[in-house]
């Protein structure tokens, strides 16, 4: 199990990418996970960012860009063009795993045609993809066809391509499914897990999980806490990982507002290297 840090923590900061890789490795995460618009700053300079990367020591273990293959026949257009350019971007950045919305429409409320366009997108821009080894990950999220553990089952029988698998998303779950057992979670999903974000947050404060509350700057998001302090055991769910011999990155996903990016950084990096003992022993 290794650590990354999610670059959209500094979403509403003027912060270089430079900059975040540098506090990113010297904190001492193996990984920086790169939001869409941080990647695209660099697009003109990308022997430049794999250069900054390597003298970093930091792997993109994934890049996060935004499709939609749900709304309109423009928009499932436009995602499989920004998902071609996307895949080589991660190419010549060494990432092997670009993350995958399939739209803004959740499952409970999809016609056929719009569950239909979601597994066909993904099929259209996961065939892509194969050609440079690279595999597209699911992010089990709110108001997404990937929203509950069923359609989650489903969609990826449906998209039936061995280079799809989840960005696999606790509290994004637990929020969507009232009180979702994590453990259940990683029982019924984790053979399709190949990234996992990690954030935590207290229920009862309101939602922390719709596009739009993230997105925007003067939204103040209540519940949000570090790992070891929301609503879910994430040591329980650490553990479990653990146990199971998981050999991705568990990502940290910062929407905080309050505190400094760095701040929460340093606190949760503390926190997984507590977690992270060689006492665990993988399933045999």
């Amino acid at each position: 199990m290794k650590f990354s840090f999610c670059t959209i923590a500094w979403r509403h900061r003027t912060l270089k990418l430079d900059d975040m890789a540098y506090i990113i490795s010297l904190l001492g995460y193996e990984g920086i996970e790169i939001w869409s618009k941080h990647l695209f700053e660099y697009q003109a300079a990308l022997p430049a960012l794999k250069k900054l990367l390597n003298h970093s020591k930091l792997q993109v273990p994934m890049i996060t860009p935004y499709f939609d293959f749900t709304s309109s026949k423009k928009k499932w257009r436009d995602s499989v063009l920004e998902a071609e350019t996307f895949i080589h971007l991660a190419n010549e950045i060494d990432c092997r795993i670009i993350r995958c919305f399939t739209g803004r429409v959740g499952s409970e409320f999809a016609t056929q045609r719009e569950w239909e366009n979601g597994v066909e997108g993904i099929q259209v821009i996961a065939d892509k993809a194969a050609e440079f080894n690279i595999k597209i990950a699911i992010e089990t999220h709110v108001n997404t066809l990937a929203d509950r553990i069923e359609s989650i089952q489903k969609l990826l029988k449906d998209v039936n391509r061995p280079n799809v698998g989840l960005v696999l998303d606790f509290y994004n779950l637990y929020e969507n499914e009232k009180g979702m057992d994590p453990l259940l979670v990683i029982e019924k999903l984790y053979e399709h897990t190949i990234h996992v974000h990690a954030k935590n947050a207290e229920a009862n404060l309101g939602l922390i999980t719709p596009f739009n509350y993230v997105m925007e700057k003067d939204r103040a998001i209540l519940g949000i806490r570090n790992l070891a302090d929301g609503d879910l055991d994430y040591r329980a769910i650490l553990n479990e990982l653990n146990r199971r011999g998981y050999q991705g990155y568990v990502s940290i996903e910062c929407f905080e507002v309050n505190r400094n990016p760095i701040r929460v950084a340093i606190d949760e990096i503390k926190f997984l290297r507590e977690i992270k003992q060689p006492d665990f022993q993988p399933l045999g």
